[in-house]
């Protein structure tokens, strides 16, 4: 099967790759750069944008090679506002490739958690060591 893919949107920051036979979206930044807050931000906000136009179902998260220049509460709220972006959405699955840091990591977990607590999702979300292990969750029939 020849999987197609478009590119939805791009900019200096990020490019969100569309696969049309697997309903994937792929976010990935353009290069391996620091990003800030406003960076972070505007590309959560494109991601969301797109998701709700094209009716995606299925959203890949790669910043793995990049560094993220956050505080906690700085990360905590990024992370809060997509995770509202995508609530109306029809997203049913968010895959994200970890990354070597252990501590962003961590910060990721504690910040999904206390989300998750707070709110319902109408989500699944998981992180990944690789992009290969991702897809194949993705493709998975949601549970």
């Amino acid at each position: 099967m020849n999987n197609v893919t478009e590119i939805l949107y791009e900019d200096e920051l990020i490019k969100l790759e569309f696969t049309t036979q697997q309903d994937i979206l792929l976010v990935a930044p353009q290069n391996q750069s620091k990003f800030g807050v406003s960076e972070i931000r505007k590309a959560f906000m494109s991601t969301v944008a797109c998701t709700r136009e094209h009716d995606i179902k299925r959203l890949l998260l790669d910043f793995s090679r990049n560094i993220i220049e956050m505080n906690e509460a700085e990360y905590k709220n990024v992370i809060a506002q997509l995770t509202v972006g995508l609530m109306p959405t029809h997203i049913k699955k968010v895959a994200r490739i970890a990354t070597s840091d252990t501590l962003r990591e961590l910060k990721v977990e504690a910040t999904y958690d206390a989300i998750r607590k707070a709110v319902e999702l109408p989500l699944e979300f998981r992180n990944f060591p690789s992009t290969a292990e991702a897809m194949e969750w993705l493709l998975m029939p949601s549970e």
